[in-house]
């Protein structure tokens, strides 16, 4: 049996890691392990940290403490996971614009924007673009967006003939369904201080 090794300090700890890293790699889900509650794991791999050193790394990063004793048990056992593998989901959002003039601002929503939802970065074999629509109230809903093999972020892209486009990179969800909304500024007046050329100026006015 391979003996104990007691990690008395930061600086020691930094001296093992390669043959922490070692260990982690060869480990079955020992990078999910690790990750979940990583004094556990390195305790059952013979590192032990002691509870003075523990706290003082808990300090200086505080998600160490949040630990879950049943999520370790369950990536242990195979019943659990801390990678959500690529799933179908939806896309849903509203579309609406801020027109803005001197004497008023109103907010209303864009129907019939094109929307498109695609791989940010498209792998091989591509993976399709999902095209859709909003409605009279702003309102669309893209999907089943099924992503695949494909692990990465998606780009949704609005159209709008009248107020222009936008995109924004969303992660894929955890669960079914994704909430991006999109609001455009449009100035429907005329701009400010204009002077028609070869018209009088009148000093102080500026009109």
């Amino acid at each position: 049996m391979s003996r104990q090794i007691t990690i008395a300090g930061v600086t020691e700890f930094q001296q093992h890691e390669p043959d922490i890293l070692a260990v982690i790699n060869g480990a079955p889900g020992g990078a999910e392990l690790f990750i979940a509650d990583p004094f556990r794991f390195l305790a059952g791999h013979r590192y032990v940290v002691p509870p003075a050193l523990q706290a003082q790394m808990e300090s200086a990063a505080p998600a160490l403490a949040k630990t879950s004793k049943q999520l370790c048990e369950g990536i242990a056992a195979g019943s659990a996971s801390l990678v959500v593998a690529p799933h179908p989901f939806t896309v849903t959002g509203n579309v609406s614009c801020i027109y803005q003039s001197f004497n008023d601002t109103n907010v209303e929503n864009v129907a019939d924007a094109k929307i498109s939802v695609f791989p940010t970065v498209q792998p091989s074999p591509p993976v399709p673009i999902y095209p859709g629509q909003t409605d009279t109230n702003g309102a669309y809903s893209i999907g089943p967006v099924n992503p695949g093999t494909y692990t990465g972020d998606y780009t949704v892209l609005v159209e709008a003939t009248k107020v222009g486009s936008q995109k924004q990179q969303i992660p894929q969800p955890s669960g079914t369904s994704f909430e991006q909304d999109f609001q455009f500024e449009k100035w429907v007046g005329p701009p400010p201080h204009t002077v028609t050329p070869g018209t009088p100026v009148t000093p102080g006015t500026g009109m």
